[in-house]
């Protein structure tokens, strides 16, 4: 395969696997996990609480724009495996 090929085949692979995302999206019912984050619903609503993330309510429905939750994800920082909510900081514990 020459480079020309080669770069070609990258490219269709990048765009195959890119996914059409929707604008909106809406807060998960109970316990369940919101799709392209995997965010609860109690995460999601602390975050619209404290305006860190656009929501709006449509016909009595809550939606989330996906970009500002995403956005949002992408600004955390990498803990590793060490789990921790929306509003705690590294250094402080839950204690």
């Amino acid at each position: 395969m020459n480079g020309a090929s080669a770069g070609a085949s990258v490219v269709q692979t990048i765009v195959i696997q890119q996914e059409a995302q929707p604008v909106w999206v809406r807060v998960p019912a109970g316990s369940e996990a919101e799709k392209f984050t995997g965010l609860k619903r109690n995460v999601i609503n602390e975050l619209i609480g404290r305006k860190e993330i656009d929501s709006k309510v449509v016909s009595g429905c809550r939606l989330v724009r996906l970009a500002s939750l995403l956005g949002w994800v992408e600004a955390q920082p990498d803990e590793g495996s060490g789990a921790r909510g929306p509003g705690r900081s590294p250094g402080r514990s839950n204690d």
